[in-house]
């Protein structure tokens, strides 16, 4: 009976181990795939540079190296800005160094005045992602992302990641546009590190007692457009009609935060 037992607990053990070796190979595949993929993102920007420098398609490469020539070949054939596109990500992913057990990836992000670039390592232990280092904030939750998205291809996980990046510098990029383009109708703009939560209080010019309140609040990371909008429009009832109010309300959850308060600055003025 003990034999049995025994003979049982090895045939789990040994059925765990080979999983977990073949989640490795997984992981190891997935990072050869993205390096694959790096290598054709810079021959084609290469190419595409060239191209917009009025070089024929022809003279680009006319080397002696068959696998060169080989790849510029296949990348006439590629739909050029849709495959950069996918290659490149929603937030400009790049694949800055990889080894068998280790990947860091930087992503670059631009929404109007704002850019910003972060990077993140990551290890393959225990058959499973782990973050060994990032610059990206802490609010975006690479670890917890990495282990709820484990299902998923690895390219997949950096796009995810990315997309809730991209997410953020957009918010952050719409907010600091309206603190330069609108400073003059400002006296309160205050947003949480996130960006999800924002605070505006707008005033009448020449006006500082004629005051209107703005509380937004976007409902995840990656919202690009808020879920609550709330306007307190104070002692400026006697100025503004309330379905200027409303409009305003439905423009911010329908618009980008920049465009909707510019249209409302005539109201102000």
């Amino acid at each position: 009976m003990n034999s049995l037992v025994a003979l049982s607990e090895l045939q789990a053990a040994k059925k765990e181990k080979l999983q977990k070796k073949s989640q490795c190979e997984e992981i190891k595949s997935q990072l050869i795939k993205i390096s694959q993929l790096q290598e054709k993102k810079k021959l084609l920007a290469s190419r595409l540079v060239l191209l917009s420098q009025g070089v024929n398609a022809a003279d680009i490469y006319a080397g002696p190296d068959p696998r060169v020539r080989e790849l510029y070949n296949n990348l006439w054939d590629l739909k050029e800005k849709l495959s950069a596109y996918r290659i490149i990500g929603p937030c400009g992913i790049t694949v800055v160094e990889k080894t068998t057990d280790q990947l860091v990836v930087s992503f670059t992000s631009m929404w109007l005045h704002v850019t910003e670039a972060f990077t993140l390592r990551v290890k393959v232990s225990e058959s499973q992602l782990k973050v060994a280092s990032t610059t990206i904030p802490y609010f975006i939750d690479v670890q917890s992302l990495l282990e709820h998205s484990k299902h998923l291809s690895l390219s997949q996980q950096m796009d995810n990641i990315g997309h809730k990046i991209n997410a953020y510098i957009r918010r952050k990029g719409e907010l600091d546009f309206v603190k330069k383009e609108l400073e003059s109708f400002l006296t309160v703009c205050e947003s949480d590190e996130a960006v999800t939560n924002v605070e505006l209080t707008l005033n009448k010019v020449c006006q500082n007692d004629k005051k209107m309140f703005i509380y937004i609040i976007y409902p995840t990371m990656d919202s690009l457009l808020p879920e609550t909008v709330k306007i307190a429009i104070g002692n400026l009832d006697d100025t503004l009609d309330q379905g200027v109010i409303t409009d305003l309300g439905t423009q911010l959850k329908e618009q980008p935060l920049s465009i909707a308060l510019s249209t409302f600055v005539p109201f102000l003025t």
